[in-house]
């Protein structure tokens, strides 16, 4: 049996990160941590959560608008994020990319930025940005990302779109050796 084995509170949301065993189905774990989180930290009561996925597959609390919520899973990690604004999260093992598949995710700036497609870290960190930013727009990834530029401004971690800099979203960003975790939240 699996835990959360920590819950992180941030400014604007709360982490969750649990270790998932192999023998555990992602989806029991994801709707225990999320009944649990909704009881203890938002006073929803348990029999009143009742999660249904959106047309493009985000898990959404029926009934209730005013608190959010998503999830990510790499082999045997789990993180959830859980705020009163939209969120979403991912999480990413380092890897090396497919070349074709580069072009469909970095923009044609960060392919000129990268020093090398060898770089897997700021790879990871680039897919994981922008998923975490599709998956708190409820989309997936029905959008195309290398529509998209990720950059640093005052020192943050900001989107570009084709109409400019996205200004109503912030990153969070956490990478470790070989992992990476990005937060991407709604300010207003």
């Amino acid at each position: 049996m699996s835990s959360i084995s920590c819950i992180i509170p941030m400014s604007d949301y709360l982490i969750t990160l649990s270790q998932k065993s192999s023998l555990m189905k992602s989806d029991i774990l994801i709707l225990s941590i999320t009944k649990y989180m909704l009881s203890n930290y938002y006073g929803i009561n348990n029999s009143d959560v009742k999660i249904y996925k959106n047309h493009w597959g985000k898990p959404m609390i029926r009934g209730i608008s005013n608190v959010h919520f998503n999830f990510s899973h790499t082999n045997d990690i789990i993180v959830g994020a859980f705020s009163t604004k939209q969120i979403g999260i991912d999480v990413e093992k380092v890897r090396r990319f497919n070349p074709k598949i580069l072009k469909l995710f970095c923009s044609k700036e960060e392919m000129s930025d990268l020093s090398t497609i060898e770089d897997m870290h700021r790879l990871t960190q680039i897919w994981s940005i922008k998923e975490s930013y599709l998956k708190m727009l409820g989309v997936g990834l029905n959008l195309p990302m290398n529509k998209y530029s990720t950059c640093r401004l005052d020192n943050q971690i900001r989107l570009k779109g084709k109409n400019g800099l996205i200004s109503n979203v912030s990153f969070n960003l956490v990478s470790a050796k070989n992992i990476v975790i990005s937060v991407c939240y709604i300010l207003i």
